[in-house]
């Protein structure tokens, strides 16, 4: 161990007499006092903080002597190297100023570097935050209101605390929520204004976004907005119908959308009627060139169909129009069937009741030759006799109707009832019904057609069997007063008779056949 201990000291030794050897004691003592001279304490910013224009001065911390010390001061915004410079990068060498006067040229905050290179090629680095801020205060916007009436005012100020001269600002409207309609300082006059106010006159009703774009003095845009609801004064309920129960041609229809509220006055009207999507209509439009003042309108229903009624109400000081509708359904006044009408056919009933065919009996045979006679037109050799459809075949005839309609009628018969008896067949006049196109309706109970307000004197009924096979069909005439009389008049095993509404053979469905409209 000791031999050990020798050995190291002897080769420490001979080191630093190497080192003496090479590097003269004078030159040695001069490395050491010149690195001592140089050392880079730390780095100041006076001031850390400014305001936007104002200059930083920022001073390396040099402990002794800094002569031919070099300098490269660098600077980061934000501490992203995005946005950056530095001595080197803008002069292409290191300086030998001891001091930098930084002047940054937007709010925020940088870091700043600053390498300081020693004679001997030493370089140090070290940093220091500066934070910048504008002369003033954003706090936001303000509106002289958030709800106002059509042909009112609002002003917009920006909310600024501080020296805020040289902001320059672009107020922006928007109507609803699209870009369809708006405008902005920019668009207007081609430039920012430096204008801390605004008046904004809407000229529609509606919600508006605003906005105001505030340009700071580093040209950083900051937005703010608002909302301001734009009231028309008016309003409407929708359309008010004024008609009877039960909607006919030849009804007058009152229609009117009412608008209420203190600009009520600047209101004008457009009412426009169509008919089944559109095959005829008109409008106020159409027939005068222009809205009016008048504040319902009176429809004339020219036929039947189903009928669209719209109101478009009309601002005439911001042009805006709001649309209302209403539809109803127009019926029939009258149907026919086989080229004869109801209002024909119930003529010449109530002009041949009692005594004409009131207790003609009922006819058996289904043949045409058999079962048209009423007792008060026997046949050529006194007999009387009508089964259901004779009876309604009867009447037709008298009226004009075309009964070789009826007999052509076979496609829509059920198999397996038979084609025989021409138009004394029941089941050729519900063929007829089907094949015609005519209007028809189909109840489960009497209680059903007569609860359902659509049947009217001398319309058809048809009883349709619930079983084929054990029950016969019927045909007979409605001849309530109203819709909702349970009174039928009909020739049946009974005799041609006044009822209530049944088929005695049995258990049925009811269509009633009203014909093709003829209005």
């Amino acid at each position: 161990m000791k031999t050990l201990r020798v050995l190291t000291v002897s080769l420490l030794s001979l080191l630093w007499a190497a080192l003496v050897v090479a590097c003269p004691r004078a030159a040695l003592a001069e490395a050491f006092d010149r690195a001592a001279a140089t050392d880079f304490a730390q780095l100041e910013a006076s001031p850390s903080s400014v305001q936007l224009g104002a200059s930083v001065d920022i001073i390396p911390q040099l402990v002794g002597d800094a002569a031919g010390c070099r300098f490269n001061y660098v600077w980061n915004y934000e501490d992203a190297w995005s946005d950056w410079s530095s001595t080197v990068l803008e002069t292409g060498d290191e300086t030998n100023e001891a001091t930098w006067v930084f002047t940054p040229s937007r709010a925020g905050w940088y870091r700043i570097y600053v390498d300081v290179i020693t004679p001997d090629g030493v370089k140090t680095t070290k940093s220091v935050d500066v934070g910048v801020s504008y002369p003033y205060d954003v706090n936001g916007m303000q509106v002289s209101a958030s709800s106002i009436a059509l042909g009112e005012s609002v002003t917009v100020t920006p909310d600024v605390v501080g020296d805020a001269g040289g902001v320059r600002y672009n107020y922006v409207w928007q109507r609803g929520d699209t870009w369809d309609e708006w405008g902005s300082t920019v668009k207007d006059t081609g430039d920012t204004t430096a204008s801390t106010s605004w008046t904004f006159t809407p000229s529609k009703s509606g919600l508006y976004h605003l906005a105001l774009d505030f340009y700071h003095l580093d040209g950083v845009k900051q937005t703010l907005t608002t909302d301001v609801r734009v009231a028309s004064g008016w309003s409407c309920e929708g359309i008010r119908l004024a008609a009877p129960e039960r909607i006919v041609t030849g009804s007058s229809v009152t229609y009117a959308c009412p608008a209420v509220g203190e600009a009520a006055s600047y209101v004008r009207f457009n009412y426009v009627w169509q008919r089944d999507n559109w095959a005829e209509w008109s409008s106020t439009l159409l027939e005068t060139g222009d809205y009016t003042a008048d504040v319902d309108q009176v429809f004339a229903v020219p036929r039947s169909g189903y009928y669209v009624l719209y109101v478009d109400v009309y601002d005439t000081r911001s042009g805006e129009v709001a649309t209302y509708e209403r539809a109803f359904t127009a019926h029939p006044t009258n149907y026919m069937i086989a080229g004869a009408t109801r209002g024909a056919v119930v003529s010449w009933l109530a002009g041949h009741q009692g005594g004409y065919y009131m207790g003609t009996p009922y006819c058996w045979t289904v043949r045409p030759s058999d079962c048209t006679y009423p007792v008060g037109s026997p046949r050529w050799d006194g007999f009387t006799g009508m089964n259901c459809a004779g009876f309604v075949a009867h009447a037709y005839q008298s009226c004009g109707a075309n009964l070789a309609a009826i007999t052509a009628a076979t496609p829509f018969i059920p198999a397996g009832m038979g084609t025989n008896g021409e138009y004394v067949n029941a089941w050729r006049w519900y063929g007829y019904a089907i094949s015609s196109g005519a209007t028809t309706y189909t109840y489960d109970s009497v209680a059903a057609l007569l609860a359902d307000g659509k049947a009217e004197k001398g319309n058809l009924l048809f009883f349709y069997p619930l079983n084929l096979a054990t029950t016969d069909c019927h045909l007979g005439f409605f001849w309530g007063d109203n819709p909702h009389q349970n009174l039928m008049w009909h020739s049946d095993p009974y005799g041609n008779r006044l009822s209530d509404i049944v088929n005695v053979a049995g258990p049925s469905r009811i269509m009633l056949i009203k014909g093709v409209p003829t209005d």
